[in-house]
């Protein structure tokens, strides 16, 4: 078996690199290889070692670590810290986490994983997302040094052990606390047009979610009126926009905006549209006209044959349409070209 596939030899990267790391500051390190595997027996700590490999799983696109706590290393004082250290593709050491095992006990019985393995995985790239959950920023805490394994006053390393595993517990909290309170704040401007589409693309949150959250904040919403709407449609068309364009600034929907040019009497291409066209977007246009016209001319060639032969058979407009899967308009336009007659004269014969 090759040494990258073995998990144990995987696993022992993890250990010996932490080791030489700890001896590196001075701190020697001893073997247990039990419910946790390093004892550093000048200042009594003890230290569970987890090494994974980046992979990408189930829906998940970017790769994450995966760290596995068997259930008797998620009881109560198991050992003090899991240092979790995350490998790249050659192996090497990319990541290092150094979570409290206290926060590990404490998640074990909230997800009642305390009789079985708890998992924690940790996203290995950032997902840029300020107001929703993300495993990268919530374990970048726990991106410590191993100096804390310095510390010999034991109420002092406690302590700091119960600061990171409250941070770690109340992550979630936090970060649903600052997505209501810029929720709020979207709702609460009344410069904004459409609330559930600003939020939904700055907190990145469905419509579903965002109206539960305003019956839940008891959250009025606060939709143009038809007058509203008229007015800002009407000021956005002065200033050069067409119907796309302005239903994207009002950030609403076509269905509303799109009858407004019509009810207004207002011309289909916008007067007040200075901007033009580019060169390069006539030639583009151009050319995707020609491209248009020579690929009707060869369809309508094939057509009229077809029509030609369904015409000798007796066959009406209407049945020539059904037969071949074709409008009434192209059928008309094609008969005409073809000069014939408003009846068929070979219907009589069949």
């Amino acid at each position: 078996m090759p040494f990258s596939d073995n998990p144990y030899s995987t696993g022992d990267i993890g250990e010996n690199y932490v080791k030489y790391k700890l001896s590196q500051i001075g701190i020697d390190a001893v073997n247990i290889d039990r419910v946790y595997d390093l004892f550093l027996w000048r200042n009594m700590h003890r230290i569970e070692v987890k090494t994974s490999n980046a992979h990408v799983s189930g829906k998940h696109i970017i790769p994450q670590y995966g760290f596995t706590f068997k259930h008797g290393q998620t009881e109560r004082d198991a050992f003090d810290y899991a240092v979790c250290i995350g490998l790249g593709d050659d192996n090497k050491v990319q990541d290092m986490y150094i979570i409290p095992q206290d926060y590990i006990h404490k998640r074990a019985v909230i997800y009642k994983k305390t009789s079985y393995c708890s998992n924690i995985t940790i996203l290995k790239e950032n997902l840029s997302m300020e107001y929703k959950n993300n495993t990268y920023d919530k374990y970048d805490m726990c991106k410590l040094s191993l100096d804390i394994f310095k510390e010999d006053h034991k109420a002092t390393f406690t302590r700091k052990k119960r600061e990171l595993t409250k941070k770690l517990l109340t992550y979630e909290a936090r970060i649903h606390k600052k997505m209501v309170t810029k929720f709020k704040s979207i709702y609460n401007d009344k410069s904004i047009k459409n609330p559930v589409q600003v939020a939904k693309e700055k907190l990145g949150i469905s419509s579903t979610t965002a109206w539960l959250l305003r019956k839940k904040l008891n959250i009025r919403n606060h939709i143009m009126t038809d007058a509203e709407l008229e007015k800002e449609y009407l000021r956005l068309w002065e200033e050069g926009y067409y119907n796309k364009e302005i239903v994207k600034k009002l950030r609403t929907s076509q269905d509303r905006v799109g009858p407004l040019r019509k009810r207004l009497g207002l011309p289909r291409v916008n007067p007040y549209n200075k901007r033009g066209k580019t060169k390069k977007q006539k030639e583009a246009m151009k050319n995707a006209s020609k491209t248009l016209t020579a690929n009707r001319l060869i369809r309508d060639k094939e057509n009229k044959g077809k029509i030609s032969k369904l015409w000798r058979k007796g066959h009406t407009r209407m049945e020539i349409e059904k037969i071949l899967g074709i409008s009434s308009g192209v059928v008309t336009r094609l008969t005409k070209d073809m000069t014939l007659p408003r009846s068929n004269p070979y219907r009589r014969r069949r």
